[in-house]
């Protein structure tokens, strides 16, 4: 059963974002009016009026309550707020769609179901992807690259992992020199790929870091509970 402060968190997250889908949409209308010059610039601060700037007071509110929850929640007060670069909003989504750490019972069968490692499922067990393997009795897990009957993964983790990573490079140190540090040995072992494949690799190797990070904490603080 999904802890009663992560119901809550999501409740909060999808009036939220409910709420900012309104406020994008309004203010895509009014650029678009704007672009075609069909407003005049009264009306345009009109609309700014009526239809946008009232969404703000809503919002911040909810911005508080769902930072207040978030504090409530061990996984993100002792460990996530701690990490530079990653919003209160990509930690809170986060822990929503994981829902429960204790549904992984091993650490590859997290990340393979956060679609950041190439796996198979065969007859009940998980096993890393290798070449020359005859995979067609298996469910790939986690590789866009090799669907073979399907793909069991969350995709919303994953687009989530990769903002959060792209956050964490572009703003976090520790993961600055990971990533500097990955790019080199990337192509050093494979320097016939394109840049575009290391990248790919280097951000897939970030977020299984993270991962990992993440499934030990909020298993251990679950301990403590």
């Amino acid at each position: 059963m999904m802890d009663l402060k992560i119901q809550h968190l999501k409740l909060l997250v999808d009036a939220r974002q409910t709420l900012l889908n309104g406020k994008n949409a309004n203010t895509a209308r009014l650029n678009y009016l704007r672009r075609k010059g069909n407003i005049s610039e009264e009306g345009a601060n009109f609309l700014q009026e009526q239809g946008i700037e009232p969404f703000e007071e809503p919002l911040s509110k909810f911005r508080v309550k769902i930072i207040d929850i978030l504090n409530f929640i061990p996984v993100y007060q002792d460990y996530l707020k701690d990490i530079s670069g990653v919003s209160a909003f990509d930690c809170a989504n986060l822990i929503i769609l994981v829902e429960d750490i204790e549904r992984f019972g091993y650490l590859n069968q997290f990340k393979a179901y956060c679609g950041v490692t190439p796996v198979v499922e065969c007859h009940g067990r998980v096993h890393k992807m290798r070449k020359g393997v005859d995979y067609s009795d298996c469910i790939v897990i986690g590789d866009e690259r090799a669907k073979i009957k399907s793909v069991s993964y969350n995709e919303r983790i994953k687009i989530l992992m990769s903002k959060i990573i792209n956050q964490l490079i572009k703003y976090n140190e520790d993961y600055m020199d990971a990533y500097n540090v990955l790019w080199e040995q990337e192509r050093v072992k494979a320097s016939n790929i394109t840049k575009k494949h290391v990248n790919n690799r280097v951000k897939r190797k970030l977020a299984q870091k993270f991962l990992k990070e993440f499934y030990i904490q909020w298993k251990e603080l679950n301990k403590g509970v």
